[in-house]
């Protein structure tokens, strides 16, 4: 548990604050090729690759991947770390995709844990809706 806690990025990081936990990337910077003015840069850590999304200077999309399943304990210290003032509410249509929201429901965030539970991707609300308006995932 404490390796999840020194990987965990965090929504609105600049790549300097990045810098400062992971140490210097080890690939980057690309642009996304969504086409939304996104920087992309790759961090390995320990236990995983840290894939940072800069929009507008501060990290707007991570991406967890490691070998193995993220377990359950790993899976939610990484939710929450990201967005630690939301509440995470499953999509009705899906077992492994959720809204972060705020107490009065506002929409903040967004996550999506592939099949095999080796790849979590979580999101601000503003970067998941200009990557489906630009026609991504």
């Amino acid at each position: 548990f404490a390796t999840v806690v020194a990987s965990k990025a965090a929504l609105g990081w600049t790549l300097n604050e990045s810098v400062q936990h992971y140490g210097g990337p080890v690939r980057g910077p690309l642009l996304d090729k969504d086409g939304i003015g996104r920087t992309f840069y790759l961090f390995k850590v320990k236990s995983c690759s840290i894939g940072a999304f800069y929009l507008n200077g501060t990290i707007s999309r991570v991406v967890y991947t490691q070998k193995t399943a993220l377990e359950d304990s790993i899976f939610e210290a990484f939710l929450f770390g990201n967005a630690p003032e939301v509440v995470w509410i499953p999509l009705m249509d899906s077992i492994r995709e959720w809204l972060g929201c705020t107490g009065k429901l506002q929409v903040k965030c967004w996550a999506q844990l592939n099949a095999s539970r080796t790849t979590l991707v979580i999101a601000t609300i503003e970067d998941y809706n200009a990557v489906r308006a630009a026609g991504g995932s």
